[in-house]
């Protein structure tokens, strides 16, 4: 099984809870050091073994790390929900062996006023993508406990139907739709004020 890191400034117990099978490795950030996370992956990246970094508000589900694991792709991430849309960042990744061979200097590519928490993992794949990799995006969704002040909608490409978000979530961009049954890639129709209750995923 390959090695997890819980990487986290504030720990979430329901986080720290979906992770106990797996005992996993945890990595504090302090408020005070921006750096501090640039140092956990560079140091990871750097020792070339496989790895998983789950982030402190992303509570995963049986199967979901073994999923990245037992794939044929050296960089994985599974979907979760971010500010109206889905989709991948460093909440739940997988990195492997062949990847961190290819690219070992790949921390070196990061700006060095890109390497704060907020900003790293978009320039971390964006070094990624530059070096000609591509990631394997893998669903059902985790879930995402940030409480984003925005919401999407989603809908049909083919037909406009409304998707429900359970759907989107479960299936990603493969769900079908309840109106017409095709089959393919959603669309966010719009971003829209959160509502006072918490979305299915951040229940």
């Amino acid at each position: 099984m390959t090695r997890v890191v819980y990487v986290h400034t504030t720990p979430y117990p329901e986080a720290i809870a979906a992770l106990a099978p797996y005992r996993p490795q945890m990595a504090h950030t302090p408020p005070g050091d921006p750096l501090a996370y640039f140092g956990i992956l560079t140091d990871l990246w750097r020792a070339g073994e496989p790895f998983t970094l789950v982030e402190q508000d992303i509570v995963v589900y049986p199967g979901a790390i073994e999923h990245m694991a037992v794939c044929e792709h050296d960089w994985c991430g599974t979907a979760y929900y971010i500010n109206g849309a889905y989709g991948i960042a460093h909440g739940c990744t997988t990195y492997k062996a062949p990847i961190m061979d290819r690219l070992r200097n790949l921390p070196d590519r990061i700006p060095p006023d890109r390497r704060g928490w907020l900003t790293l993992d978009s320039h971390w794949f964006y070094a990624l993508n530059a070096a000609g990799e591509r990631p394997a995006t893998h669903w059902p969704a985790v879930r995402h406990l940030h409480q984003y002040p925005m919401v999407g909608e989603f809908n049909c490409d083919a037909c406009g139907q409304a998707i429900p978000d359970e759907l989107v979530q479960e299936f990603g961009p493969e769900v079908r739709c309840p109106r017409c049954e095709g089959v393919g890639w959603i669309q966010v129709s719009r971003r829209v004020r959160r509502p006072d209750r918490r979305s299915v995923h951040e229940t």
